[in-house]
């Protein structure tokens, strides 16, 4: 898999000119697809009929679009047998939750509305999606706006410790256990694995920091980009989110 990542990794530096929300289908290997949206791109796994990774670079934020402007949808270009089932609300306790969230692509109104597919959201538990990710999305608008382009790589994880046994059976798909995310700065590199739970509030977060190569074993595969795979480097501003702003 890991030539795959890296061959969706290479479109990342491409823009697409579009107001379209759907995916481009870049290419097709056995069950995953390499999917192309307008600011970001997703290889997306046909037998959990979820993206195994979803990847954006990102800058300066200069887009400030409203919510109303887009809403939750099945994506037509995603075969329907690779996808989950509905767009609908999720059982009770789980929020419709964003890989990428929304405002770190609102420079570009086809990028906003594309992270409404369902491709790019996952049961998230309420603790979790308005918790610890919540956190790592306040973070990435403050150092997106102090320097160099900001790299951003996640996705769930299914077993581990974390594991629930839950399915979300409207939607034919299962519930992660857990979510990983890779964020990436110039030298700076951060890295967690978050468990889809109650424990995932916004104070836990730093708990939840990993190194690069417990998210690659955990993930089942190498990430396209050359890191340190032991340690992260990363300065301890980066959690404090007092003035961070999703606007």
């Amino acid at each position: 898999m890991d030539n795959h990542v890296k061959r969706i990794a290479q479109c990342l530096s491409l823009a697409l000119v579009s107001t379209a929300a759907n995916a481009v289908l870049v290419e097709k290997n056995g069950d995953r697809l390499y999917l192309q949206y307008d600011g970001f791109d997703v290889i997306q796994n046909c037998v959990t009929n979820a993206p195994d990774i979803v990847m954006t670079v990102i800058g300066k934020d200069v887009g400030n679009l409203d919510r109303s402007q887009a809403d939750f949808f099945l994506d037509a270009g995603v075969p329907p047998n690779c996808q989950q089932t509905s767009d609908a609300y999720y059982p009770t306790g789980y929020h419709r939750g964003h890989l990428l969230g929304a405002n770190m692509l609102d420079n570009s109104l086809a990028a906003f509305r594309s992270s409404f597919s369902m491709v790019n959201i996952l049961p998230m538990r309420k603790e979790l999606n308005t918790g610890a990710w919540y956190e790592t999305e306040l973070m990435t608008e403050c150092i997106r706006e102090t320097g160099p382009f900001v790299q951003i790589f996640a996705g769930p994880i299914w077993g581990g410790p974390h594991k629930n046994g839950r399915t979300a059976k409207d939607h034919n798909i299962n519930v992660p256990s857990s979510y990983w995310k890779v964020m990436v700065q110039g030298e700076y590199q951060i890295a967690w694995i978050i468990p889809n739970s109650k424990a995932a509030s916004r104070e836990s977060l730093p708990s939840w920091e990993v190194t690069i190569d417990e998210v690659q074993q955990a993930a089942g595969f190498t990430l396209p980009i050359d890191l340190d795979l032991n340690r992260n480097y990363r300065p301890d501003t980066w959690y404090d989110t007092t003035m961070c702003e999703r606007s």
